[in-house]
């Protein structure tokens, strides 16, 4: 989808009620551009998981094109017994094309606990970001939080009922 426009609210509200399997997933990349104004464009998501339910939010990467001034952000609130996939790809700019200024911000409590509150900036003005301690040169950046009320090992795999992708399309 060619949104967020500069300027633009974008905001969506989910919620896998009690007991509920809801996975979400966009149908194509999301594109920042600068739009008419130089207002920043604002993307929230809000994600909710009640008791036993479980949640993967499964995005296409969000691209911040040159010009565009994206501010994403995830609040997230989970049930103490809820499972969380969530998955976050940023793309900075198209080829040959420097990126715009995106933030993000990512918020999850567990029963009312604080238990991540990241936040990033990438492209000008942002300091140092595509340096080696943050990207190192690279354009793209993304990250898979996964949240359960089991304790987990590094060992131990961690499973959610979600369909192999192969290409962009559903296989075995």
């Amino acid at each position: 989808m060619s949104a967020p426009l500069g300027g633009d609210r974008l905001a969506l509200d989910i919620t896998a009620r009690k007991r509920a399997e809801l996975e979400v997933t966009t149908a194509a990349a999301t594109i920042a551009l600068r739009g008419s104004t130089t207002d920043p464009a604002d993307y929230d998501v809000r994600l909710t998981a009640d008791e036993n339910a479980s949640l993967p939010w499964l995005p296409q990467p969000l691209i911040s094109t040159r010009g565009s001034t994206p501010h994403q952000t995830y609040t997230v609130d989970l049930a103490a017994s809820s499972r969380l996939l969530l998955r976050e790809e940023q793309l900075l700019g198209r080829t040959a094309e420097p990126p715009g200024h995106l933030t993000t911000r990512l918020t999850v409590r567990r029963a009312g606990r604080l238990i991540l509150d990241q936040h990033t900036s990438y492209g000008v003005p942002a300091l140092a970001w595509d340096g080696p301690a943050v990207l190192g040169g690279h354009r793209a950046c993304g990250q898979l939080l996964v949240v359960t009320p089991e304790p987990h090992s590094i060992e131990e795999p961690v499973h959610f009922r979600v369909p192999a992708m192969r290409c962009g399309r559903r296989g075995s």
